[in-house]
């Protein structure tokens, strides 16, 4: 039986030793690993897939999908407001590469930061250091060259080469207004395969 422990981020103990570290992981239920069929049928895949804001890897199978609570009612969301999936288009099983869950709801930077922190603090907890961890901040940070606010990661890169992100991010007035977001919470894992595919592109 898995032990589960839940802060806002939810850690599942896979006893397997061969399992990548990251698939002791879950985002709504969800781990790396996991086939996409196991939550979603075909053809709430393929729907997906359509989607405007799938964004597919230049050259290669791979495709982000994402989950959303307000344009999709036939999927709920408990903990978070979307979740961006990465899938190889050409495996019919559609196993679950990379994970990313995205709060919104977080009224300010420093709120942002400490959720963060309590995240970081139980992966920590969980791992018993079988991960090195960095922590990044840039109070300019920039998208497509342009600065558009201030960010934040915490990084595990586990042993075998998975690796977990919890970033903050904080847009400034300008862009809050074209996002429709001010302050977003994000956790992203990727798995062996996916990280080292970003490593080599």
């Amino acid at each position: 039986m898995k032990k589960i422990l839940i802060i806002f981020f939810v850690i599942s103990i896979n006893t397997s030793a061969t399992a990548e570290e990251i698939e002791k992981f879950e985002i709504e239920g969800i781990s790396i690993g996991d086939s996409l069929l196991k939550f979603y049928n075909t053809s709430q895949i393929k729907k997906f897939l359509k989607a405007d804001y799938t964004y597919f890897y230049e050259n290669t199978n791979y495709a982000t999908v994402g989950i959303y609570n307000q344009s999709q009612n036939e999927i709920f969301l408990e903990k978070y407001d979307g979740l961006g999936i990465i899938i190889n288009t050409n495996d019919k099983n559609y196993k679950i590469l990379s994970i990313a869950g995205q709060d919104y709801s977080l009224k300010n930077y420093k709120e942002c930061t400490s959720k963060q922190k309590k995240i970081s603090k139980e992966i920590k907890d969980v791992f018993d250091n079988n991960f090195t961890e960095n922590f990044y901040s840039n109070d300019k940070w920039k998208s497509g060259g342009v600065v558009v606010g201030k960010a934040s990661s915490i990084d595990f890169n586990f042993n075998e080469g998975s690796t977990a992100r919890v970033l903050c991010y904080e847009l400034n007035d300008e862009y809050a207004k074209s996002s429709n977001w001010k302050i977003k919470l994000e956790i992203v894992l990727n798995s062996l395969e996916f990280h080292n595919f970003l490593l080599n592109r």
